[in-house]
């Protein structure tokens, strides 16, 4: 996927600047790699509009899909999953 096609937003640029620059950089490669057609993306159930995820190593992003783009709400630790989706149950 081509990385002009994958949008960041605030907070997930937030997340990313808070990890190593090797993690970082190990996660935007693996980003601009990927096919979504057979990437390991599950979508999240009971979170309106759909949320998906998208799991790298340890790390997980949390996207919704447009017609033609990605749009990254997150970029977390796995371990912290569970603790973001329900603030995104109550928006």
């Amino acid at each position: 996927m081509d990385l002009e096609k994958v949008i960041f937003l605030p907070r997930a640029e937030k997340d990313l600047k808070s990890l190593s620059p090797e993690i970082r950089i190990w996660i935007l490669e693996t980003v601009q790699k990927i096919n979504p057609e057979i990437a390991d993306i599950k979508k999240i159930y009971g979170i309106k509009p759909s949320l998906w995820r998208l799991a790298i190593g340890d790390y997980r992003l949390l996207f919704r899909k447009t017609e033609d783009r990605l749009v990254v709400h997150r970029v977390i630790d796995r371990k912290e999953l569970e603790k973001v989706l329900k603030k995104f149950k109550f928006k």
